[in-house]
């Protein structure tokens, strides 16, 4: 480090530093060990919380310290919260960086664009010095993320005419690099990289603090084995030093013999318990780890859980981890190998800086876009969701999406200076289609728009504006619908210099270029509108008295006529989601799922779904969607009956969308989490068709009623009273039983011990065993096979039997036949080893990392 550095012009020129005097003498004894600058976005801030505990909770290795007069890190200082948007720092940061020793800056791309940050950088230099100025790159490269108070200096030159001038030099700060790929994996860094921070804190060198924190964690896992080895060798020295110097004494030789002997059993004895412990632990590392896994799999993590879910199979952080069932479970459960085929479950998801307000997907299903609340914009190529465009300058407005598709391979979105880009994901280049404007919808290729007086439509093909509509005395709304074929666009607006606020809507042909039609709906708003055979069908809402006398309406509007087919009014109904059959209008409003014939409106149906919908859709005249809780239903009017079935594995959505044509993927907003999620059906590449018979049911005798209660208590299980069901299958070691709750339990027939639980809906059935001595039971919609030693290994979700040679399992599903009819269908899946399972594993991970 250069000591001729001169930062007080430097410090002088800047403005707004508050309380702060340069000439406030430096207090020696710090309150802080270290004071952390970090811009308050969502990953600086889980660094900055995560590097805090860190540090506050780290014990030095003694060795590392030897030639140290510093003790542990007591104190670490992190502001928690934004500073308000005045010029000067507030006093107790001030007072905070002047009374802490060190200064460690969490460097992205993000901090460039934060003024206090700077300052704090400024003003600690100025305070304390460059050199205790520490730096962690947890984003971006160095050039895009260190920002120059960090990297910039300047110092004192003496010219040969004796004058003494500055210059400017480039300083390279003391970094840490806990760069990855997740939060997950930045945690997992930092336990290392960490120690870059910690050896010039504690005055030490880097190398030898990583050698001796090495040293004292092998020292851990071995001083308990070492001491009792150690142990058993000296006393085995000592037997024979003692028979080779009392050579003569044969019978107290013998007698000392025989006590050595029984205490070298003793050492045996405790070392192998000190093993059986050893054991124990690693078993209970490798279920928590498991469980870890677990819970970030059901935040939709799917990813991370799958990578913590390996490790737990293989290894930790250098220790071997044991086999586990839990360990297999929960890899089976991340993989989804044996439920792909039927749930539509979370494969990927990815994040957003702000609140997630906006996404759809191109019409080709290869690329997911995303905005939030903040004008970020994202876009991602599926299925692996590498970003592929990103921008922070869009013009946030109520009345726009600000972002859409125009093509397969562009996207429309408004900057903040008014232009509207449209952006080519494949060559990655910008070109302006217009500029001045407040707003940016997409309808297919059309671009809706509008500057402060006139609305107007944009064909992104041509570039060229198709309609525009400059009457005055118009005020459009701030919403617009299109039909769903992209052929028309809708606008809502009011004659502002009409007294009774009448509604109208003008309907544009965009293929044409041309004004169609513009009537009055005499209603509030329209949410909806939909093109088929000549005849545009809207819906929507209106008011009426207070402001929850919420109800609907439906309407048919012919295109070439210009007149009203037929409209109607729905009292208390507030409608959210709609979509055409063959012959009729669907509506979905709360609970209540309605039909309306397209000939004359008249409701033909209404069903009370018991939850509210998130995605409706149809299938010739029948309809089918999603409830809030993630299950399926499936309308068959013509048979008159209804089919309800697990589907989407959350209940955590606002609302989906449908990614392809043969609906089984899906993406959707993540309400717990604010996640885009992508859920789908996974067909594994080692399943295959079957064509084969399906086998009966194992017809074991099963205990029931009072039996199974008389069985249970003989057995020693606990709460035999509740018990309503118990199977001994034959050559197994354990019973299950199903108490009155539904919960299936296992026990140890001779011992009479719990072994596990399962959270299942009854017991309804047993395929018997596999060829690896796997048992299968069943409740209503679920198998669950639980392993020679009585634990659950995995649930299999549509199994249907076992194949004769009892390798394989039979699953069905629903699939579509030559003449895309819906149709059962059946395959086979293998029972996947626990090598087999890992290497899955891993290969999922590769694909969705690269």
């Amino acid at each position: 480090m250069d000591n001729n550095f001169n930062l007080n012009s430097n410090m002088n020129n800047q403005q707004g530093y508050g309380a702060y005097n340069p000439g406030t003498p430096v207090v020696p004894q710090y309150k802080y060990d270290a004071f952390i600058s970090y811009r308050h976005t969502d990953l600086d801030m889980f660094v900055a919380s995560e590097l805090h505990k860190y540090l506050e909770t780290y014990k030095p290795p003694k060795a590392a310290l030897k030639n140290s007069t510093r003790g542990r890190i007591q104190r670490v200082f992190r502001d928690q919260e934004e500073l308000p948007l005045v010029s000067n720092l507030e006093d107790p940061i001030i007072e905070a960086l002047r009374e802490s020793e060190y200064l460690i800056v969490i460097c992205s791309p993000r901090i460039k664009e934060s003024a206090w940050c700077k300052k704090e950088i400024d003003t600690f230099i100025q305070m304390h010095g460059r050199e205790k100025v520490l730096a962690v790159l947890i984003e971006g490269e160095p050039e895009e993320s260190f920002p120059d108070e960090l990297v910039k200096g300047k110092r004192n030159v003496k010219l040969p005419t004796g004058q003494v001038v500055q210059e400017d030099v480039i300083v390279e700060p003391l970094a840490a690099d806990f760069r990855a790929g997740d939060k997950a994996s930045i945690k997992k860094k930092m336990k290392q990289e960490a120690l870059r921070l910690l050896a010039p804190i504690y005055g030490v060198d880097f190398d030898d603090l990583r050698q001796r924190h090495k040293e004292r964690r092998t020292r851990k896992i071995i001083a308990a084995t070492t001491s009792v080895a150690a142990a058993a060798i000296l006393l085995a020295v000592a037997a024979i030093f003692v028979l080779l110097m009392i050579s003569a004494q044969r019978d107290k030789i013998k007698k000392q013999a025989d006590k050595l002997m029984e205490m070298n059993d003793k050492i045996t004895a405790q070392a192998n318990q000190l093993s059986d412990k050893n054991e124990i632990l690693a078993k209970e590392q490798a279920r928590n780890l498991a469980n870890e896994a677990e819970e970030l799999y059901d935040e939709n993590r799917r990813i991370d859980a799958i990578m913590m879910a390996v490790s737990s199979l293989t290894d930790y952080e250098g220790v071997q981890m044991p086999y586990t069932a839990k360990a297999y479970s929960v890899l089976a459960k991340t993989t989804r190998v044996y439920t792909g085929i039927s749930e539509r479950a979370p494969i990927v998801n990815v994040d957003m800086p702000g609140q997630i307000d906006y996404y759809d997907v191109s019409s080709d299903s290869t690329f997911v876009l995303a905005s939030d609340d903040l004008g970020n914009i994202k876009v991602w190529v599926r299925p692996t969701y590498r970003e592929v465009f990103s921008a922070s300058d869009m013009k946030l407005s109520f009345s726009s999406t600000g972002a859409g598709f125009v093509s397969d391979k562009e996207i429309a979105y408004i900057k903040e200076d008014g232009d509207i880009v449209i952006h080519n994901l494949e060559n990655d280049t910008d070109e302006t289609l217009c500029s001045d404007m407040t707003m940016c919808n997409t309808n297919g290729q059309f671009v809706i728009t509008e500057d402060s007086s006139n609305v107007y439509i944009y064909d992104s093909s041509s570039k060229k504006c198709i309609w525009q509509d400059t009457s005055s005395g118009f005020s459009y709304s701030y919403t617009y619908v299109e039909t769903n074929d992209s052929t028309y666009t809708i606008f809502e607006y009011e004659n502002i210099l009409d007294n009774e606020a009448k509604t109208y809507v003008t309907i544009v042909d965009n293929i044409k270029g041309e004004l169609v039609d513009s009537i009055e709906i005499g209603f509030d708003t329209v949410d909806y509108a939909a093109y088929n055979d000549g005849i545009i069908y809207f819906g929507g809402t209106y008011l009426e008295g207070s402001l929850l006398d919420y109800h609907s309406f439906i309407m048919a509007y012919d295109v070439d006529n210009k007149t009203t087919k037929w409209c109607k009014s729905i009292d208390d109904q507030l409608f959210t989601n709609y979509c055409l059959t063959d012959n009729y209008l669907a509506a979905s409003s709360y609970n209540d799922l309605c039909r309306f014939s397209l000939d004359d409106g008249t409701m033909v149906s209404q069903d009370n779904l018991g939850e509210s919908l998130i995605y409706l859709s149809s299938s010739g005249d029948d309809v089918w969607g999603v409830i809030s809780s993630g299950d399926k239903f499936y309308m068959d009017y013509a048979n008159d009956t209804s089919l309800g079935m697990p589907y989407i594995k959350t209940s955590e959505l606002k609302s989906i969308k449908s990614v392809d044509s043969t609906n089984n993927y899906f993406i959707g907003i993540n309400s717990l989490n604010n996640s885009l999620v992508e859920y789908g059906r996974l067909f594994d590449d080692s399943y295959a068709d079957y064509t084969g018979s399906i086998p009966e049911e194992d017809d074991v005798a099963m205990y029931t009623g009072t039996d199974a209660v008389v069985k249970a208590k003989e057995l020693g299980v606990e709460y035999s009273g509740t018990v309503e069901k118990l199977l001994i299958y034959p050559d197994t070691s354990y019973a299950v039983v199903c108490y009155k709750s539904t919960k299936i339990s296992t026990f140890d027939i001779n011992t009479g011990d719990k072994l596990d639980t399962i959270e299942a809906l009854g017991m309804y059935g047993c395929y018997g065993k596999d060829a690896e001595g796997n048992l299968y039971v069943k409740d209503m919609s679920t198998v669950y096979a639980i392993d020679p030693e009585g634990m659950l290994l995995f649930e299999a979700s549509s199994m249907v039997g076992l194949t004769n040679d009892k390798n394989q399992m039979i699953f069905s599903y629903v699939g579509l036949d030559d003449n895309n009819n819906r149709v059962d269908k059946y395959c086979t899946v293998p029972i996947f080893s626990t090598d087999d399972l890992i290497a899955k594993g891993k290969k999922i991970v590769k694909n969705y990392r690269n």
